[in-house]
């Protein structure tokens, strides 16, 4: 069964006007674009990231434009790297200037270019008994972490561009060849996840379109899905006219995979005379010649043991290397 909501918005607002500069995809726009998946492939079903949902117990955030745009670089970054980054919807959804009444969709992308983000475990959503309230959640961001932030902008470059969707589903189809594609839709769910959704109405939700089977369906990943009864993957028909689409150009500078180690992780070197075992925290290999002194240092960041991810020599030593001390090693 079809589930629309009529009267409700998930945080998203009309597009406002579009300036000259913006970058519409075509013959106009700077972007240049490669072929990187395909429908046998998958397009990009195996490289979205761990789900979070915006409505978690009851206290709607009105950040599907944020988290779609969080949704998108986590998805393109697994795809570049191999390496898998939790993005602080929280922080983004800040900066980005969110509101009880949602935001419009360029808004988060724009405020990522100009103030960059911080990961999950350096700006999280955290609560003991009971989640944050919509203010709470939105308080203002410490500078500290805003400084982090900007950081992250001497490795990532982004930019973006607007995609003609109005029957248009061909080119959308060859343009998910290239990159994910954050879009407009109005908000629907189903008991049944192979259920084609094709919901009429104001659109009035953000999401990444990740897969497709041309002529059949396109493949969404939502936000705002686990709590509704509904799908975090759904399918929309092929025909569904999408609204404002949208596709982010990232770029890592020097394409050097230490850009985006994760936060509080441990990493295991499997090339030269020996394995070493480190643990990455605030741009930082830190390294013990005793293993166990490492595992419990992930198991207190993490609150449970995770295993080491492989790591090529090239990769290890592109970071400064610390013992436990912080001291510096050579």
């Amino acid at each position: 069964m079809l589930i629309e909501k009529a009267n409700f918005n998930t945080g998203l607002k009309a597009l406002p006007y579009r300036s000259p500069a913006d970058f519409i995809a075509g013959d106009f726009s700077p972007l240049k674009w490669e072929k990187r998946t395909d429908e046998e492939n998958g397009f990009w079903l195996h490289f979205i990231p761990v789900y979070e949902v915006q409505n978690n117990f009851g206290v709607d955030k009105y950040n599907c434009t944020a988290m779609a745009t969080d949704n998108f670089i986590e998805t393109d970054v697994k795809e570049l790297t191999g390496i898998e980054i939790n993005i602080s919807d929280r922080f983004v959804s800040v900066i980005a200037g969110n509101t009880k009444s949602g935001n419009f969709v360029n808004y988060p992308i724009e405020a990522i270019i100009k103030k960059g983000f911080v990961f999950e475990d350096d700006y999280p959503e955290e609560y003991k008994i009971q989640p944050p309230t919509w203010e709470e959640y939105h308080q203002d961001i410490p500078q500290g972490t805003l400084d982090k932030a900007l950081k992250t902008l001497d490795n990532y470059v982004f930019d973006r561009e607007f995609v003609n969707a109005v029957n248009n589903q061909d080119d959308l189809y060859q343009k998910l060849h290239e990159a994910p594609l954050k879009a407009t839709v109005r908000y629907a769910s189903s008991d049944n996840g192979e259920e084609l959704l094709n919901p009429t109405g104001k659109h009035n939700h953000d999401v990444v379109i990740v897969g497709a089977k041309y002529g059949a369906y396109w493949i969404i990943y939502d936000s705002y899905a686990r709590q509704t009864g509904g799908k975090t993957l759904k399918k929309y028909a092929w025909n569904y006219q999408f609204g404002t689409v949208m596709r982010i150009k990232v770029s890592l500078k020097n394409n050097n995979i230490n850009m985006v180690f994760k936060q509080n992780y441990p990493y295991l070197l499997v090339e030269g005379n020996e394995q070493k075992l480190g643990f990455f925290l605030d741009g930082r290999m830190i390294i013990d010649s005793d293993w166990s002194k490492i595992m419990v240092q992930s198991a207190s960041r993490l609150k449970k043991y995770e295993p080491a991810i492989p790591v090529k020599l090239t990769d290890w030593n592109s970071v400064p290397h610390v013992n436990l001390k912080g001291e510096s090693i050579v």
